[in-house]
């Protein structure tokens, strides 16, 4: 390497550095001689705020009338005052006593086996087929009672086939059936034989009951179309 190169810029860094020391020396002593003055904090202007006084209000005067003056009283007879009525002093009241209701009389136990009434209903159709209901009742235990209803047929000659459960029977709120027989009768007026139940019914609601036979026939007789032949009423027990 050259060395003189080398001299000669270590001589410009030289330079550069006392110029810069220089113009560093001048700033401060400028600084000294004219210093940085505060900013005065800018003042605001206070506005006073007057309140604002009501507006008087002129009286206003007040007209006077005088009083008119008082006409004198006529003559007139004087009428007797009315009298004060008193009050009236409220009674007290009186409990009424109230009667217990009277228990309904409990019928005596009959005894068993004892009859209670028999009767006979028969159906009214008009073409020489009816219906027969004979009933008979007894007493049984525990106010209870045996109501047997017997059904027959009346008629002249008939020809049925036998059929299940086709005569229906009611005594009171019970329900049963009986089977319509078969028949081969030729002749005159004759009554056939169907069958009987017997029912057990309970008297504590009473000793009415209501009996009904009702004969699902469903076919005709004597030129008469019959669907249902029916019989029954009311049996009373005594």
């Amino acid at each position: 390497m050259n060395f003189g190169k080398v001299k000669a810029v270590f001589f410009i860094l030289v330079f550069f550095l006392v110029l810069a020391l220089v113009v560093n020396a001048a700033l401060g002593l400028d600084a000294k001689k004219h210093p940085v003055q505060p900013e005065e904090p800018e003042q605001t202007e206070q506005t006073e705020i007057v309140p604002e006084q009501p507006a008087q209000e002129t009286p206003v005067p007040i007209p006077t009338w005088a009083p008119a003056p008082t006409p004198p009283p006529a003559n007139r007879p004087a009428s007797n005052p009315a009298p004060q009525q008193q009050p009236q002093q409220q009674q007290p009241q009186q409990n009424t006593p109230v009667a217990a209701p009277t228990p309904a009389p409990t019928p005596a136990p009959r005894p068993a086996g004892q009859s209670l009434g028999s009767d006979s209903f028969r159906s009214a159709t008009g073409a020489g087929l009816e219906l027969i209901c004979d009933w008979s009742a007894v007493s049984a235990a525990d106010n209870k009672a045996e109501v047997t209803l017997t059904v027959s047929i009346e008629s002249s000659t008939i020809y049925l086939n036998e059929w299940q459960d086709c005569i229906g029977l009611r005594v009171g709120d019970q329900t049963g059936t009986l089977t319509q027989p078969a028949l081969s009768y030729e002749g005159g007026k004759t009554t056939h034989s169907v069958g009987s139940k017997t029912f057990t019914v309970s008297l504590a609601g009473g000793s009415s009951l209501p009996v009904a036979v009702e004969w699902h026939y469903n076919g005709t007789y004597s030129g008469v179309a019959l669907d249902v032949i029916e019989c029954g009423g009311t049996i009373n027990l005594g």
